[in-house]
């Protein structure tokens, strides 16, 4: 009996640990690996590194982190009074300003919770500069739309920042 039980399970072991080793993609072959030399590599590798800071801090340059500083600036609003969207805004700006590779990660995140809390911050924001606050205009759509004064000590509302939370099942690369 427990020949016939040792004869099953051995077997057994031996089907699973035929068919286990089927690899069936082969990636080897679809692989090209690098003709540079270690060294070369490691200069690549660093000059990748560097092209990629640089381009963060071309982000410094385009309209959109001049309306964000406009925003900011303009606006002067404490986080204290301001409505929900001006603080990962204001996070953004600064992360963006520090090189942090994960500052639109942080902003969505931070968008993610305000959708799933707080129904009523979407719609048209409208600076009014004579009382220093917005004037609001709520929408049914997930929409934010801040309308400001776009150059320095201007009263007239010539910046738009329009924020559209849509929710994504695309998952992002991670950098690190």
């Amino acid at each position: 009996m427990k020949k016939n039980l040792l004869s099953i399970a051995s077997a057994i072991v031996f089907l699973l640990a035929f068919n286990s080793c089927a690899d069936k993609l082969d990636l080897d072959k679809t692989l090209s690996f690098s003709k540079l030399t270690v060294e070369e590599q490691k200069q690549s590798i660093e000059q990748n590194g560097l092209d990629f800071m640089a381009k963060m801090d071309g982000l410094n340059d385009t309209k959109a982190m001049a309306a964000l500083n406009a925003f900011v600036v303009n606006t002067g609003m404490s986080p204290a009074g301001a409505p929900a969207f001006v603080k990962p805004i204001s996070q953004l700006r600064t992360n963006i300003m520090r090189n942090d590779v994960k500052a639109l990660d942080k902003f969505n995140g931070q968008m993610k919770v305000m959708a799933a809390e707080d129904n009523d911050i979407w719609g048209t924001y409208t600076w009014n500069s004579t009382i220093e606050d917005f004037d609001y205009s709520p929408s049914t759509n997930t929409t934010i739309t801040v309308l400001f004064p776009a150059t320095e000590g201007s009263t007239s509302n010539t910046g738009e920042l329009k924020l559209t939370y849509v929710e994504s099942d695309v998952q992002a690369p991670d950098t690190d």
